[in-house]
């Protein structure tokens, strides 16, 4: 496994995670390290799902894109 050092973590985030690891029951490295798991599995899947759903939106608007002066003629007969 690899190593991982902070440096000038804030005293007031060092004690809400000293407070965390105690309620959890886990090590302070412990804690930190279900913290970052956590985020940045939350992280993955937002950009997953929002790669789907671009992808879906972008198979739904195939075809020729829509010039400005359709914009302007969709916005004045408030299609827009």
């Amino acid at each position: 496994m690899a190593t991982l050092t902070i440096r000038n973590v804030p005293d007031e985030l060092h004690a809400r995670l000293q407070v965390m690891a105690r309620e959890h029951h886990r090590s302070l490295n412990r804690e930190v390290i279900a913290c970052l798991e956590e985020v940045t599995k939350q992280q993955s899947s937002d950009v997953d799902t929002f790669l789907r759903r671009a992808a879906a939106m972008r198979s739904r608007f195939q075809g020729s894109p829509v010039t400005p002066d359709e914009l302007v003629d969709a916005a004045h007969t408030g299609q827009a």
